[in-house]
């Protein structure tokens, strides 16, 4: 993966590298469908401020990795006709 032209070259707007996930499944005999979700998102470990002290005004400072999780539901109720009811949970942990 390119990061820039070279390593003396910064690029302040880089994302660090990511990493989504979805786990799901069906369960027909209540028409739902139910899951997980992750995002995974790596260290932020380049910063223009390794090189250059005065880009502490105008760049990022690097940053650990972290993780996201959430939990997902999806319900179609037979006995009421078109209605959806979806549940949606971020940060569950």
């Amino acid at each position: 993966m390119i990061r820039g032209l070279d390593k003396k070259t910064w690029i302040a707007e880089i994302q660090p590298d990511a990493l989504h996930a979805t786990l799901g499944m069906k369960i027909p005999q209540i028409n739902m469908v139910a899951g997980w979700t992750g995002d995974f998102i790596g260290a932020q470990r380049r910063s223009p401020m390794d090189a250059d002290p005065a880009a502490t005004y105008w760049s990022l400072p690097k940053s650990k990795g972290y993780a996201i999780h959430g939990l997902f539901a999806n319900w179609k109720p037979a006995f009421i006709d078109n209605t959806e009811i979806r549940f949606y949970c971020r940060q569950f942990i």
